[in-house]
């Protein structure tokens, strides 16, 4: 359901254990639950999308090396650069 932000609502059932823990780390991090969920989303779609890349710096212990760490991770921190600042 689209809101009038440009953003969408989407009701989200979650177990209390769940809820309870990421609360506390949105609270740690000094964020709204929402946000917190939000960049839990994001980060997940950046890993899904980056899977094949990260597959071809595997080891065969099915570990990922230092090469492949640094490519997810240089890609979930220009993708949260680009969401700063779109909202600034």
């Amino acid at each position: 359901m689209r809101n009038g932000s440009g953003g969408s609502t989407f009701r989200l059932l979650l177990p209390k254990s769940i809820l309870d823990r990421a609360t506390e780390i949105a609270r740690e991090e000094g964020i709204s639950l929402n946000q917190f969920i939000m960049l839990a989303v994001s980060e997940k779609n950046v890993r899904m999308h980056l899977e094949p890349a990260a597959k071809v710096v595997k080891r065969k212990r099915g570990k990922l090396t230092a090469e492949g760490r640094k490519r997810i991770g240089d890609a979930q921190r220009r993708r949260w650069a680009k969401q700063r600042t779109k909202q600034s």
